[in-house]
């Protein structure tokens, strides 16, 4: 019987604490939310700083009670699973869990395997420079063409 107790009590506290930190999660993001339209109001004559106190108040009760609600509804659809039952869908999963680490590492092996290849054939190749046959021509340069204009009105227009 002190067993059972002992469970009860962890039970309500893990859910107690998990109901209570998302609906405080989800109370901070409608303060931010709040706090940014709440400058809006001035256009309706009301103090933004009063509005949004008492919306923040509103706000905060609506969490507690939905807090509250949240916690009853899963405590009293919680339900006690054998140790028997568990291990089994433990192993089950597990086993599950195995199959898909084993498709991961063999994928990662090739890929491991194709990027080393890669690199032994880019290794394997030497890179040739490049190199201009006939000088740059210079903006200010007349331009090769023999039209007398300067490169950068002629023919570097275009490029």
């Amino acid at each position: 019987r002190s067993d059972r107790r002992g469970r009860m009590t962890e039970l309500e506290r893990y859910l107690l604490l998990q109901v209570h930190d998302t609906s405080w999660k989800d109370h901070l993001l409608v303060m931010d939310h709040l706090k940014s339209g709440v400058g809006l109001r001035g256009y309706a004559q009301k103090d933004p700083l009063i509005e949004f106190k008492r919306e923040g108040l509103d706000s905060f009760e609506r969490m507690l009670d939905a807090t509250r609600d949240k916690f009853t509804d899963l405590f009293f659809k919680a339900r006690w699973v054998r140790q028997d039952a568990l291990d089994r869908i433990w192993a089950g999963q597990s086993s599950e869990h195995a199959v898909a680490e084993s498709v991961y590492e063999a994928q990662r092996q090739a890929a491991l395997e194709m990027s080393q290849q890669s690199q032994m054939a880019r290794e394997g190749e030497a890179v040739k420079t490049i190199v201009r046959e006939t000088p740059k021509v210079g903006r200010n340069d007349p331009c090769p063409c023999g039209s007398g204009k300067k490169y950068k009105k002629c023919c570097g227009r275009r490029g």
